[in-house]
């Protein structure tokens, strides 16, 4: 049986811009990646991501999740520039409104599936893939976390 990590984050849009924001260059940019020419980079705090997308987002609005192919590299804290753990791994987005009567909440469950020998601990994986979510809901929520309390505000139901 593989080994997987789980995350979600809540973003205050609909779910066709959650779609895009994880497939469409122009929306990917910002938030913070950088693409280069055949793959784009996300710098956390904690690593660097690199990866390719599986899709490009364009008026399709697949309701298939959104894959990324990539890898995890980190520098130990300790040790010189040289010496980088590299993690390949498959991130697979998931989207879905946060509930019924919401129409500018989307919930991003992400998860990451370490491919091959797993060199790196789950705890920095996970610090990643959070610090990955978080740029992304920052782009869209700014500081708010949109809480369970929060699914009734006003600013998320739209027409409804």
């Amino acid at each position: 049986m593989k080994n997987f990590i789980k995350m979600k984050t809540r973003l205050n849009c609909d779910l066709f811009e959650g779609y895009r924001c994880l497939t469409r260059k122009d929306k990917m940019e910002k938030w913070g990646a950088v693409f280069r020419e055949d793959h784009f980079e996300v710098e956390t705090a904690s690593g660097l991501l690199c990866a390719e997308l599986s899709q490009l987002g364009d008026l399709n609005e697949s309701v298939e999740p959104v894959v990324w192919s990539g890898s995890i590299e980190i520098t130990p804290i300790n040790s010189d520039s040289s010496q980088k753990f590299i993690q390949p791994c498959k991130f697979v987005f998931y989207r879905m409104n946060c509930i019924q009567k919401t129409e500018y909440c989307t919930e991003i469950h992400l998860i990451v599936e370490p491919a091959g020998e797993v060199i790196l601990p789950e705890s920095v994986i996970r610090e990643i893939g959070e610090g990955l979510l978080d740029l992304i809901r920052k782009k869209y929520n700014k500081d708010w976390i949109i809480l369970d309390s929060d699914l009734n505000a006003s600013i998320l139901r739209g027409s409804f």
